[in-house]
């Protein structure tokens, strides 16, 4: 804490990221305030038994909520000038299989409590828009064009 408030009097002029599993308590939280710029919290699970089986921590889902509600009022809304954050909460959750993650709940509460705009929901994904439509495709370099002939007559084994 202490290197940063000297790095800042000394110019530092990057924000500080707090990569975190969302499982904090509201007092290290309380003491982060002024320090952090970005929480970038996990958001886990929703469940207490899911909780339960795959971290051993019951208690998350409760946490994770309080946790998200402090980092929010601390930081507000998340930041982007020209393309670069500079400010706010910014989410990661894990979709799992089988609704392990409770994933519709948290986003409801994301919407509900934390989101900007109550009410409404953005949905964001980096998956590209469009995939391959073969894994040959997907192994191909983008430079060099696949021959119409067959395999084994390209490595010259016919």
């Amino acid at each position: 804490m202490e290197a940063v408030r000297i790095a800042r009097l000394a110019g530092l002029r990057v924000p500080i990221v707090y990569n975190c599993g969302g499982y904090e308590s509201l007092e290290m939280l309380r003491f982060l305030e002024g320090t952090v710029d970005i929480y970038m919290p996990d958001a886990k699970y929703w469940d207490e038994e899911e909780a339960r089986r795959y971290s051993a921590a019951p208690d998350y889902p409760d946490i994770m909520r309080e946790a998200l509600r402090e980092m929010r009022r601390q930081v507000g809304n998340l930041d982007v000038v020209g393309g670069v954050a500079r400010r706010g909460l910014l989410i990661r959750h894990l979709v799992m299989p089988g609704g392990v993650s409770g994933s519709r709940a948290i986003l409801d509460f994301i919407a509900g409590e934390i989101s900007p705009a109550r009410g409404s929901t953005s949905w964001t994904s980096t998956a590209p828009p469009t995939a391959p439509t073969s894994s040959r495709q997907s192994r191909a370099s983008p430079r060099r064009r696949s021959s119409a002939r067959p395999a084994s007559t390209r490595r010259g084994l016919a």
